[in-house]
């Protein structure tokens, strides 16, 4: 699993998925390595999921320990671009309801200074 960062200027940073990448048990090790390398190097950050074609609950609890961690730094997390089989998973584990998401990866950085 490979990504890329895009660094914002408001000190945030887009972070998306090189080429289709399934987040299960074989991706969760560099996923959390991932998550919390960007958890510890930045307050505000967009996940760009364009290139996600699958979700589990491995990377679901790694994204809610990024959420946990931003949160208690008064940090901001924007989940961009889900595709509706992944969509339908936050919604199933109603973690819908818990993170906020956006149509669009320029929609989320723009919500990323909103309360």
């Amino acid at each position: 699993m490979r990504t890329a960062r895009r660094e914002l200027s408001n000190g945030g940073v887009v972070v998306s998925f090189d080429g289709e990448v399934a987040l299960d048990a074989a991706t969760n090790e560099a996923l959390r390595e991932e998550l919390t390398q960007l958890g510890n190097g930045y307050e505000r950050i967009v996940v760009d999921f364009t290139n996600v074609t699958f979700l589990d609950s491995s990377a679901l609890g790694a994204f809610v320990g990024l959420l946990r961690r931003l949160n208690q730094k008064g940090g901001a997390l924007r989940l961009a671009a889900l595709r509706p089989g992944v969509r339908m998973v936050f919604e199933v584990t109603r973690l819908d309801r818990v993170f906020a998401t956006a149509a669009t990866v320029a929609e989320a950085e723009a919500s990323l200074n909103e309360p």
